[in-house]
């Protein structure tokens, strides 16, 4: 995994291919509603997405506090009462200005003119329609938010704006709704469909979908606290990005699709990166629920950080992995698919410890043969009630240390698992054409 920004190692270039019809079919059955939603966007949940379950904020780790928040109480707004819902229409029939109160019948004409009104609690509504500007995210309070809520047919477009710059700029705010809105084209160097940054905390983004970007959604310095609800990634740099020492993430059905550097650089013969989900080393305390990653460039989950568990995740046809899990802290994955991936379903590096249960790891013709690429000379992996098939060689790139597996069953082309398996485990041998 390179950086979001920094040179790409050499290396051969993938030949990205089209879905494949198990991974169509796949995303189809999970009962996420995440491709359904195209038609729907920035609308209320239950238009599109599956239900989940309401999610507060995660936990904060023991004895750790996020730093405090400042005031976002600019001019006479302190004076008057919260909980106001402030209306941008900038198609408004009977026209729009800034320089108006901000109501439904005399719209404001900007987001960012919000930004000079806001307190906690207050609510900003953007009616449908096409809006050119970054929006500096001010903060709310712990009880009482501040909330961006996008029509939907709200769309922030950033084409011809300049390196760094953000559909929505999340720097050190705290106490935040974004939900809504389809952010596109900001493809200057690093830039961001919505970027999280500095010390953030109790920041919430759904309903949203970010593509055509330099990046989809990044969080980054010591942000903490953040949730993601149904949101789509695509056709980016990168989908979603963790960086520095973000940490207590919590997703909670999510799509990250077609990431790859060639979307905002030139196609080069080095190493082509483009992950949907990618978390740095440094990073800590990622859970997530219902993601699909499909079709990027690199693979679908890329996972250097401490502490990772998904949960219902389908990893399929990714140029490279299906998850890289080369962490230096536990991971653990549950209910969840990798198949159709160019070289490796999995591939493990570094001391930490994984976890496999209930889950379907298939290979396909073509990649390199092994069920897991294994780079560390000790992986603690322990494998329960899983299904590993379709590799052609052993199960794994070589022999290691550290694996404890029960009750799975292994299909194997040849018979050669490379290992013997427990007693409670099955290996089939599979001689179709």
């Amino acid at each position: 995994m390179a950086d979001r920004g920094r040179t790409p190692r050499a290396g051969p270039r993938p030949r990205l291919r089209g879905r494949s019809a198990l991974g169509v079919a796949v995303v189809a059955t999970l009962g996420l509603g995440i491709l359904a939603h195209q038609k729907s966007l920035g609308a209320r949940p239950e238009s599109g997405y599956r239900q989940h379950a309401e999610l507060g904020p995660p936990a904060a780790p023991s004895g750790w506090q996020p730093a405090a928040a400042t005031a976002a109480t600019p001019g006479a707004a302190a004076t008057r009462q919260s909980g106001v819902t402030f209306v941008v229409d900038r198609e408004a029939a009977g026209g729009c200005s800034d320089e108006a109160p901000g109501t439904a019948s005399r719209p404001w004409c900007t987001i960012a003119r919000s930004s000079a009104a806001l307190q906690g609690g207050d609510t900003v509504l953007v009616r449908a329609g096409v809006y050119r500007e970054s929006i500096a995210v001010v903060s709310g309070t712990k009880a009482d938010p501040v909330t961006y809520q996008g029509e939907l047919g709200t769309i922030l477009d950033g084409t011809g704006m300049g390196a760094g710059v953000h559909a929505f700029s999340v720097a050190s705010a705290h106490h935040v709704r974004i939900r809504g809105f389809e952010v596109r084209n900001f493809r200057g160097r690093r830039g961001h469909g919505i970027d999280i940054s500095g010390n953030s905390s109790d920041v919430e983004v759904s309903d949203v979908h970010a593509h055509d970007n330099d990046n989809g959604i990044v969080m980054r310095g010591t942000s903490s606290l953040i949730v993601l609800r149904r949101v789509r990634v695509g056709r980016s740099r990168y989908g979603v990005g963790f960086e520095d020492s973000v940490r207590g993430i919590t997703i909670a059905g999510a799509l990250a699709y077609d990431n790859v550097d060639a979307n905002s650089s030139p196609a080069t013969t080095v190493y082509v990166n483009g992950d949907g989900f990618s978390a740095d080393r440094g990073t800590s305390d990622l859970v997530i629920t219902d993601a699909v990653a499909i079709g990027n460039g690199d693979a679908g989950f890329d996972i250097t950080g401490a502490g990772f568990t998904c949960t219902r995740c389908v990893a399929g046809d990714n140029a490279k992995y299906g998850f890289r899990l080369w962490q230096h802290g536990p991971s653990v994955l549950v209910d969840s698919l990798a198949y159709g991936n160019g070289w490796f379903p999995i591939q493990m590096d570094g001391e930490g410890a994984r976890s496999i249960e209930r889950s379907t790891i298939l290979g396909r013709p073509g990649d390199r043969g092994n069920a897991f690429e294994v780079r560390g000379p000790s992986v603690p992996l322990t494998i329960r009630d899983s299904v590993i098939s379709g590799f052609a060689n052993a199960v794994f790139s070589r022999p290691f240390s550290g694996l404890d597996e029960d009750r799975n069953v292994f299909v194997s082309p040849t018979g050669a698992l490379g290992f013997t398996p427990g007693s409670r485990s099955h290996w089939l041998l599979d001689r179709r054409p």
